[in-house]
């Protein structure tokens, strides 16, 4: 089980951003620890970790496999923190907060709390 929050343009998805220069916006991070092409772990692994997913999603919300130009587009972002490690306080929150934050600010989109579906502040 994790905590999940959702970066997207809108609640259908409409808007996409290019998969390359979003991956080189993400490797800047200090927290990032691994990475394929399309999924980033932060963290330390024993206090802090977080799987950030880059994803082509339906209008629904429902991940579809994408081919040719469209497979280099991200219409959806997902960040999943396993809940052992996500804490009870705002400040064990907040790295992963920020992180989601300052990823929707850098694509002009809004960073959601799945488990109430509300934007972040």
């Amino acid at each position: 089980m994790s905590y999940d929050i959702s970066i997207r343009s809108d609640k259908q998805y409409t808007q996409t951003a290019a998969l390359h220069p979003l991956r080189a916006f993400l490797a800047t991070r200090p927290e990032r620890r691994s990475g394929t092409l399309h999924q980033f772990v932060y963290g330390d692994g024993q206090a802090y970790y977080m799987e950030i997913d880059l994803e082509s999603v339906s209008a629904d919300g429902d991940s579809r496999q994408a081919a040719g130009p469209e497979a280099e587009q991200v219409n959806c972002i997902r960040a999943h923190i396993p809940y052992a490690y996500w804490g009870e306080t705002e400040a064990a929150q907040r790295p992963y907060l920020e992180i989601c934050l300052a990823i929707a600010r850098h694509l002009g989109w809004a960073a959601y709390d799945e488990q109430q579906d509300k934007p972040l502040a």
